[in-house]
């Protein structure tokens, strides 16, 4: 399971990253605002399950 968390992490943050170039490059606010919800979630996900199974 912990591979599937860090599998949510690494897309979460690659989802963040494009959505800051997306904002960076002048695209529209319906574009990058979805990346950077999905990112932010998928990551944030990933990193709440990953730390409940250290416990």
């Amino acid at each position: 399971m912990k591979s599937a968390n860090l599998i949510a992490m690494v897309l979460g943050l690659i989802s963040i990253v494009l959505g800051i170039y997306q904002v960076i490059s002048g695209s529209e606010f319906s574009v990058y605002f979805f990346s950077l919800f999905v990112g932010v979630t998928l990551a944030g996900i990933g990193f709440i399950n990953y730390k409940k199974l250290d416990q």
